[in-house]
């Protein structure tokens, strides 16, 4: 495996800048899911460089039990050797306040 990547079916992926992170007020995590959109095949050789950004950040009122929550999404760009746009993902990242029995 090529340092400094992950090698995986002959495709290398290698990431970019750290991933920005945001400061959350709440410490209870949930995985907000993600979706892809694919534009062409990684082929076996491929190096891919992943670039991701924060690409939004807001806060909105939950069910009961769960209060308000504080969202991140994340997008990433996966790009080839030659310059070429492979793949981009969104992710949601989900902290929330929780029930106001635990607040202190």
């Amino acid at each position: 495996m090529p340092p400094g990547g992950h090698g995986r079916c002959g495709i290398v992926l290698k990431r970019g800048a750290p991933r920005p992170e945001v400061k959350s007020p709440f410490w209870r995590r949930l995985n907000g899911g993600g979706e892809w959109e694919f534009y062409q095949p990684a082929v076996s050789g491929d190096v891919l460089t992943i670039t991701t950004w924060l690409s939004d950040v807001y806060e909105r009122q939950g069910r009961p039990g769960i209060g308000r929550m504080f969202i991140t999404e994340y997008s990433s760009d996966y790009v080839n050797q030659r310059g070429e746009l492979v793949a981009r993902s969104r992710n949601w990242g989900i902290t929330y306040e929780g029930p106001a029995e635990d607040k202190k």
